[in-house]
């Protein structure tokens, strides 16, 4: 899979993944290429400077291995039949050195991971919708969608459930609704519309409650 991280700064993203073998995991290594990257800085001119990244010796940087070593003490535990949750947050303006004189910039990315959410950040779940269970008058209904997560097409594997509010705004199909009647008008939708929702991961089993759904229509 290959994303490009600055498009993805202002939320959260959900990724799935089956084919983990079972097991005890104790790091996890991400690799960050930089051989196509288009670095701007704002010198105050209209277009700009373009900087080539380097590394710390001065040299072009191509791809980067980030490698995480998780606590000796909490490993990612990956078992059959249940879910583990691991957040990757990827610093990469973490330490830049810009020299405009040389027109480059010295990269150093950071990685960062925990079993929870690490900040405040709005989570982005997109993908075709599944099933809608529009409630009774005593519970919220739910609906569920698959996981294609960074505006591709590759589905990712399982599903989640969302859990909206009596507050939860919708746009489907470009009307607005609010609360049971927009969940009425998603399951007035075919499955595999597509769905983009924003929310909070609320617990290891993928729920999300949505402050805000958005659908269209396949």
């Amino acid at each position: 899979l290959s994303v490009n991280l600055t498009q993805v700064t202002d939320v959260s993203e959900i990724l799935g993944a089956s084919t983990v073998k079972k097991g005890t995991y104790t790091s996890a290594t991400v690799t960050v290429d930089y051989s196509n990257a288009l670095i701007v800085a704002d010198d105050g001119t209209l277009n700009g400077v373009t900087l080539t990244p380097v590394d710390a010796h001065g040299q072009p940087v191509g791809q980067v291995s980030l490698t995480l070593q998780f606590d000796a003490n909490n490993p990612l535990g990956i078992t059959r039949g249940s879910t583990s949750q691991l957040a990757l947050d990827f610093r990469l303006s973490a330490s830049n050195d810009v020299d405009l004189t040389a027109k480059t910039v010295t990269v150093t990315p950071l990685l960062i991971g925990s079993a929870l959410p690490m900040d405040a950040k709005p989570l982005r779940l997109r993908g075709p919708l599944g099933g809608v269970n529009t409630g009774s008058s005593t519970s919220n209904g739910t609906y569920t969608t698959s996981i294609e997560p960074f505006d591709g097409l590759i589905s990712g594997s399982g599903s989640v459930a969302v859990i909206p509010t009596d507050t939860t705004t919708y746009e489907i199909n470009g009307a607005p609704s609010v609360g049971a009647a927009g969940l009425t008008g998603l399951n007035a939708l075919s499955a595999g519309a597509w769905t983009v929702a924003y929310g909070t991961l609320t617990s290891t089993t993928s729920t999300s409650t949505s402050n805000a759904a958005i659908s269209t229509a396949a």
